[in-house]
């Protein structure tokens, strides 16, 4: 909950809505806009992982599963009419690790591992959103997009097996999203929203010096469901 109040204190979701003309200023009659927002809220799916050589029981396989996201980014772009816009935005994320769960069957997970820790970093995408006011105040919109996303894992295992991961990756990604608005002032507006993220599998490496192993490389799956509630500063 800390989160979501820095994310209201902020007054700043991955990417977001823009009311249509009063955004911004107009160049040769097109109406640009820049915001600033923060939310939080639940991450839906975990993210499944595989390590083709363990060094202790072949092939382990898993899963990462997460509690809530919090998010604070920027965007900016254009309104090409009323209702569609273009534009780029730039997110940082953090998502909360509960555990790693290893597949049933292998050394590892016999001994009960699980992960504690955080898995952050960024979005950066070029996207198209469309946007209908359904009141003065009310709004909705859907969008989607393409770039890439970064995911940096740092969570430590624990009793039972010492080990860590704190590796990164950046991969292609996509997303999509929908959602509504509610106008508070000209320029402030709250909002919430559903979003998909899916990419690429990020490269990462697992270390556990205690048990004698050497660095275990293995894939973790990008896709983030989330369900966000938060703020938006329109600039």
């Amino acid at each position: 909950m800390n989160k979501f109040l820095i994310s209201c204190a902020f007054l700043a979701g991955l990417t977001g809505s823009a009311a249509a003309a009063d955004m911004g200023f107009d160049v040769d009659g097109k109406p640009w806009y820049f915001t600033l927002q923060g939310s939080y809220g639940p991450v839906l799916a975990d993210n499944d992982f595989f390590a083709p050589n363990s060094n202790a029981a072949g092939p382990l396989f898993g899963s990462i599963d997460y509690g809530n996201a919090f998010v604070i980014g920027t965007s900016a772009g254009m309104f090409l009419n009323d209702n569609w816009r273009v534009g780029a935005e730039i997110n940082y994320f953090n998502l909360d690790t509960d555990a790693m769960n290893f597949a049933a069957g292998s050394a590892i997970g016999a001994l009960g591992v699980t992960l504690g820790g955080d898995a952050d970093g960024f979005t950066a995408m070029f996207d198209v959103g469309y946007e209908h006011d359904f009141t003065d105040r009310v709004g909705g919109f859907v969008e989607a997009g393409v770039g890439l996303i970064n995911l940096n894992v740092s969570a430590n295992t624990g009793p039972g097996f010492n080990g860590f991961v704190n590796s990164s990756d950046t991969v292609l990604a996509g997303k999509v999203g929908a959602g509504l608005t509610y106008d508070l002032t000209e320029n402030v507006e709250f909002f919430g929203k559903y979003n998909l993220i899916f990419g690429e599998d990020a490269s990462l490496q697992f270390t556990a010096p205690g048990a004698g192993l050497n660095p275990v490389p293995f894939t973790v799956d990008t896709t983030q469901h989330t369900v966000l509630f938060g703020f938006r500063v329109k600039l």
